[in-house]
């Protein structure tokens, strides 16, 4: 969990203002001053890191709304902490679709001849949203999700998911909507 965490803080305090998505690249290690003690954090990345969207709304409105944006994704909530403003599921069991949506439209876990892995195996998913104030009237979002796929009825090593990044955009639209609502 701290991993995730620190990878979410790392890009909302390195990328925020750009308000553009994670890319990948090379490994970096960041070094972020003041957090957890007064050397500060030292994390590594992965390639992959968290989806960050800069929203024009205050971040008491867009805190508000994340709840029920998981609610209505049917994400259930095991992960909230009202300080760091971070929300989401680490433990996320899904099989074919979640929320009504094909799994294959949020993840990328390769395919066989069956189709995608995402609609055929079994997921282990993590999605977590933090929130970061950047200005009165603006809200820096992160969104970051993992996950591995297993084949349902064969015997088979777990697969690594990468997000096709419409989870994170259907986040971010559905927090706009509900904020302004």
């Amino acid at each position: 969990m701290r991993g995730i965490a620190a990878i979410a803080l790392v890009g909302l305090s390195a990328c925020a203002s750009s308000g553009s998505a994670g890319s990948g690249g090379p490994e970096q290690s960041v070094h972020i001053a003041g957090m957890n003690n007064s050397r500060g954090l030292r994390v590594t990345t992965a390639t992959e890191g968290p989806r960050i969207d800069v929203v024009p709304l205050p971040i008491e409105r867009v805190w508000g709304a994340l709840p029920a944006v998981y609610d209505s994704l049917q994400v259930p909530v095991t992960d909230r902490n009202e300080a760091e403003h971070r929300i989401g599921n680490q433990s996320l069991r899904a099989r074919g679709r979640l929320g009504g949506v094909l799994l294959s439209r949020y993840f990328n876990c390769g395919s066989t001849q069956g189709g995608p892995n995402a609609e055929t195996y079994n997921l282990q998913i993590s999605v977590l949203t933090f929130a970061r104030q950047e200005s009165a009237t603006a809200t820096a979002l992160a969104t970051t999700l993992q996950a591995t796929a297993r084949p349902v009825t064969l015997s088979g090593e777990a697969v690594q998911c990468s997000s096709t990044g419409a989870l994170e955009t259907r986040i971010r639209n559905m927090v706009i909507a509900r904020a302004r609502g």
